[in-house]
């Protein structure tokens, strides 16, 4: 099922590259920027101008898919299989180029955190003989992947003016080390002013349902209206996961939403003998915890799919061992 799910995600990648060179290509070539083109510039506007509605919801909901195939890159490579390796890491690579499309830079974070905390994870039980050229090959990629990031950085804000921007005076530097920090700031500023009228009661987590409901004529919640309800200013921004669960549930709420996260993911790691099942295990709990970014989309859906997803194939994995046993 790994390897199935391998190939999909690379077969999506190779899409994704296409639809990134037909509509990004296309609006750079008329001299369109990239500080016009982002999320609040209007860039999923530009996509759907150039992308078909069909295509581009194919590779919506299929894209996800990648973070299945960044688990299958690991148990492959434990496996010593490194051709399936290969072709599993190809497909996980959509985690970034999906988030390229509207030149969004937390899919490029977030897959160098999760990308690491799972080799971390893996690391002593991966072939000897493999460690030193997997670090030289992970090592080129990452290079690659900060250079998306500082690109597409200083591109965008180096044109910017930053008030009390403390002692990094360069405007695109210092648009790095806020965009990878604002998070901790702002959710401790929002927590502060919190109160039991601004509880939002799961509108954050609300994405997955709101687009089912589209699909079948419904009139999906405004989650934009009602963070600037609740956040203020902060409604656009990046918060955090501790003040995006209080403003959606209330302490007690976040307190018992903790907890349970907790104890499934304890169950499932402690419950898993089997490698895969322990890396996806480790790839259910590590997004909850990198998503720092909430606010952001791409975020709040591609993940939580995708989230769903690795739930999926953990279940049905399970199941097929069980069967054979």
């Amino acid at each position: 099922m790994y390897w199935f799910v391998a190939l999909i995600s690379a077969i999506f990648l190779f899409i994704n590259l296409y639809v990134l060179y037909k509509s990004i290509g296309y609006y750079f070539s008329i001299g369109v920027t990239v500080g016009e083109y982002n999320n609040s510039g209007g860039a999923e506007s530009f996509l759907t101008e150039r992308v078909s509605p069909v295509l581009f919801g194919l590779i919506s909901a299929a894209s996800p898919l990648a973070y299945v195939s960044l688990g299958a890159h690991f148990i492959f490579l434990v496996r010593g299989e490194k051709l399936k390796a290969a072709v599993a890491f190809i497909g996980s690579l959509s985690i970034v180029v999906f988030s390229l499309l509207e030149l969004a830079r937390s899919g490029v974070v977030l897959y160098i955190l999760i990308y690491f905390g799972l080799l971390l994870y893996v690391y002593d039980v991966l072939p000897f003989n493999q460690r030193a050229s997997l670090i030289k090959i992970v090592s080129f990629f990452f290079l690659c992947l900060f250079s998306i990031l500082i690109w597409v950085s200083f591109s965008r804000f180096d044109v910017y003016v930053y008030q009390g921007a403390g002692f990094i005076s360069n405007p695109a530097l210092y648009s790095i080390f806020h965009y990878l920090s604002q998070w901790l700031v702002n959710g401790v500023e929002i927590i502060k002013v919190f109160s039991v009228e601004n509880i939002m009661f799961g509108s954050n987590f609300s994405y997955i349902p709101n687009r089912v409901l589209s699909a079948f004529g419904g009139e999906p919640a405004d989650i934009l209206a009602r963070r600037l309800n609740a956040y203020g200013m902060y409604a656009t921004k990046f918060n955090g996961m501790p003040a995006i669960l209080l403003y959606d549930f209330g302490f007690l709420g976040a307190l018992l939403y903790s907890w349970i996260f907790y104890a499934l993911s304890y169950l499932i790691i402690k419950g898993s003998r089997r490698l895969e099942f322990k890396v996806f295990a480790f790839l259910m709990i590590f997004p909850m915890i990198a998503m720092f970014f909430q606010g952001v989309v791409y975020i709040s859906g591609y993940l939580n799919v995708a989230i769903i997803y690795m739930m999926l194939v953990y279940l049905v994995s399970r199941i097929r061992v069980r069967i054979w046993n």
